[in-house]
């Protein structure tokens, strides 16, 4: 609020401001607080002084020369007004202050500001809850993610890429054939070009154009190659293993069956061969269940009471001698060593 006054006098040297017009009460007016403002001189007032005409400024402010019918104005300076603006200022200083400590380099004790290319920057970490850097990532955390099926070198797998980490994905196309990259693939009676049918698993490694296949379920493996990329295949080829196959285990499927081939080296003892693949030579050989020995017409020479295993045996061929019964032949003759029940067997040992 600004009380303008058309005329005012202050003898020098004096306190006393006499307002001249216009003819105004200013005891409700002016309280301490406000500032008389004449000839560019700011005045505080003190109180309101001898009526409503005259006003009181401070000894130290008193003119030294007299000021005779001048134009002057009242405004506060106190007050909440005055108090509010103060509180602006400081608000503004405050905000300027801010201003001046933002940096958009990684200055100790500044707040941080984006660059002229909108990126912020942040100092080396020394602690595990410092902000880090790009340059103290690792190349895993400015990789992109690959998608199933895709060939892009630099990428990183998720969890279940190629069937890793989770159950394997169908065969693309559900076709065997099209299953060209590294992984694990699942597939199911639908499935094509699968060595196996049914559920299984078809297992994928890749080199350039060379891509190798291994289909498997719960006991059964085979295996193919492809050279061109999957555009032609090789036959599946059957993989045999402890689980289907019992490489010790000679036996038959049913009574009368044939396991052996040989013939006499006397009349009690017949020589017998089986193949082998093993690795090791055998070291001896035992019976299990009733074995019997035939000759080529079918004449049954009775059923063996000894089997042994003969040195001359190696990791292709075991040599047996079987006893049976006096045969009443000589060397030579033909025979055969065949099964009395679907569990008959000969077991070799190494």
């Amino acid at each position: 609020m600004a009380i303008r006054l058309a005329s005012i006098t202050i003898n020098s040297g004096e306190t006393t401001v006499t307002v001249n017009s216009p003819a105004i009460d200013l005891t409700t007016l002016v309280q301490n607080g406000y500032e008389l403002m004449v000839d560019g001189l700011s005045l505080p007032l003190t109180i309101v002084e001898g009526g409503n005409n005259s006003l009181k400024i401070a000894p130290e402010d008193a003119p030294t020369t007299t000021l005779t019918a001048r134009t002057a104005k009242i405004i506060q300076t106190k007050g909440p007004l005055k108090e509010a603006l103060t509180g602006l200022e400081s608000a503004r200083q405050v905000l300027v202050d801010f201003k001046d400590s933002v940096s958009a380099a990684a200055d100790a004790d500044s707040i941080g500001k984006r660059d002229g290319s909108g990126r912020f920057s942040v100092a080396a970490p020394a602690n595990d809850n410092h902000a880090v850097n790009k340059g103290f990532l690792g190349t895993a955390a400015t990789r992109n993610v690959a998608s199933q099926g895709d060939t892009d070198t630099t990428k990183l797998m998720p969890v279940g890429f190629g069937g890793l980490g989770s159950q394997g994905t169908g065969c693309p196309n559900d076709d065997a054939d099209d299953a060209i990259e590294s992984g694990t693939y699942r597939a199911t009676s639908s499935t094509a070009n699968t060595a196996i049918t049914g559920t299984s698993t078809v297992i994928v490694a890749r080199s350039f154009n060379v891509v190798s296949q291994i289909n498997v379920d719960g006991n059964n493996m085979w295996m193919r190659r492809s050279t061109d990329t999957g555009a032609t295949w090789a036959p599946w080829r059957e993989i045999y293993h402890s689980g289907n196959t019992n490489f010790d285990e000679f036996g038959v499927n049913a009574a009368g069956d044939i396991m052996a081939r040989g013939w006499t080296q006397s009349a009690t003892q017949v020589l017998f061969f089986l193949d082998l693949n093993s690795k090791v030579v055998p070291t001896s050989a035992d019976p299990i269940g009733t074995l019997n020995v035939r000759d080529a017409n079918g004449t049954d020479l009775g059923n063996v009471t000894a089997i042994s295993l003969l040195g001359s045996s190696s990791t292709k061929l075991a040599v047996l001698i079987a006893t049976i019964p006096d045969s009443g032949y000589g060397e030579g003759v033909n025979c055969r060593l065949q099964s009395t029940a679907a569990t008959d067997k000969i077991h070799i040992n190494y």
